[in-house]
């Protein structure tokens, strides 16, 4: 089986840590499957390229053994949004039509459905291949409330061979276009959209294990003897750090507890501002930016993970936590509410510091069990995520197969059952 890697979320040598969990559903793939990886970047004007690390991306490299394809495709200044999918289709398609002339691809599955997913399914069709599209997060949960982005991404939902969602969430979404979409245009209930399928993401449980805390803080140079709050992600307004912020300071009667952020981003200097405005900031850490593979160290130095977030899709850092035994207190988003229960975690309010502030000083008076916590992902591992994959491809060619012998048009899995469409 021949089976192209299309999407934007996947590492480059200049983004070692962009998709690193899409790298691992392709490692794991990649031994069950002939795999191709397409992950385009955008592309860079030279005289922006000094600027830019990603202009010296070469087009195809390996990837922690795996060959990328790097097609560049046009950012056009103002109206990128609109105009996303076309260009990054009209860039990529060279590059899978060789991919396929070498060897016939059976199928291409996009990881993003927007812009990737609306570019694939123009490729496939132009190149009579069958393509199926993931859904990670914002691309669904967000995008579809633009109004140039919605009628492309409910296109591409309509048109794709097969759908499917790391989150029960975010099929709930995909379902709801296509009803919608049913509805305005007079169909019936589309019975083939409930063909969404669910593939959660897995963790690597080679790398997330349980480890003593004081080890953990030992290892990475951590010298505190309080208690551990730890979150980790970029510093944004989608991840919601604010609130945490704000929950810690509220934490009065436990005033040697420490909020440890992992990661950057734009809002880090307003962040340092509001601990000191707060008067917390010697109880703030920021760590900046790690490596990956650190991270289980990290995750093994706290005693509660938390995640803020405003928006998720299927957060693989609330897998890695409690992978490690970690407990974990989070926003109800996403994939939160399937991930966590009763022993394993706290799920609150989204953007709700009262709320959140609840929560964290509950679970650092709670005594947890860190095996129960440990277990509770047990089975969720990237080995068993990438046979859902190959088997859902699978049973795409198979109905692809039964199609042709009857002589039917090849048709998607999750669009309108209005003929006239």
């Amino acid at each position: 089986m021949h089976v192209v890697l299309f999407t934007n979320a996947f590492p480059n040598s200049a983004e070692p840590q962009r998709g690193a969990f899409t790298v691992q559903i392709a490692h794991a793939l990649d031994g069950m499957v002939d795999l191709d990886i397409v992950a385009p970047l955008p592309l860079v004007p030279e005289w922006m390229a000094p600027r830019h690390p990603i202009a010296g991306v070469p087009a195809v490299e390996q990837i922690e053994g795996l060959l990328v394809h790097h097609p560049r495709y046009l950012v056009i200044p103002k109206i990128a949004g609109a105009t996303h999918a076309a260009t990054l289709a009209m860039a990529a398609l060279a590059v899978i039509r060789d991919i396929h002339r070498r060897r016939p691809i059976d199928i291409v599955n996009s990881h993003w459905i927007y812009p990737d997913g609306v570019a694939a399914v123009w490729i496939g069709r132009r190149l009579g291949v069958p393509v199926c599209l993931t859904a990670l997060g914002c691309d669904i949960n967000a995008y579809p409330k633009m109004r140039l982005r919605k009628p492309q991404i409910v296109w591409a939902l309509r048109h794709a061979h097969g759908l499917s969602a790391v989150s029960r969430n975010l099929h709930d979404g995909m379902l709801a276009l296509l009803q919608e979409r049913s509805h305005r245009c007079g169909a019936k209930n589309n019975k083939r959209s409930l063909d969404i399928r669910v593939i959660p993401n897995g963790v690597d449980h080679h790398r997330f294990f349980p480890l003593p805390t004081i080890e953990a803080r030992r290892r990475i140079g951590l010298d505190v003897k309080g208690p551990v709050v730890l979150t980790v992600g970029s510093q944004d307004e989608v991840k919601g750090t604010r609130y945490l912020i704000e929950a810690i300071a509220m934490l009065t009667e436990i005033p040697e507890v420490r909020l440890v952020l992992v990661g950057e981003g734009p809002l880090r200097g307003r962040l340092e501002r509001l601990g000191m405005e707060l008067g917390i900031f010697d109880r703030l850490y920021f760590a900046g930016k790690r490596d990956h593979a650190e991270i289980p160290l990290w995750m093994n130095a706290a005693d509660v993970f938390c995640l803020p977030s405003l928006r998720e899709g299927h957060p693989n850092v609330v897998m890695e936590a409690l992978a490690c035994g970690i407990p974990v207190v989070a926003s109800d988003v996403g994939a939160v509410s399937e991930l966590l229960r009763p022993q394993t975690g706290i799920v609150v309010r989204p953007a709700d510091s009262h709320a959140l502030s609840q929560a964290l000083r509950s679970a650092l008076q709670r005594s947890w069990n860190r095996d129960d916590i440990r277990n509770s992902v047990r089975s969720s591992s990237w080995e068993t995520c990438a046979r859902s994959y190959f088997n859902w491809y699978q049973e795409m060619m198979e109905s692809q197969q039964v199609h042709h012998m009857d002589g039917f048009e090849k048709r998607p899995q999750a669009r309108s059952a209005n003929p006239e469409e």
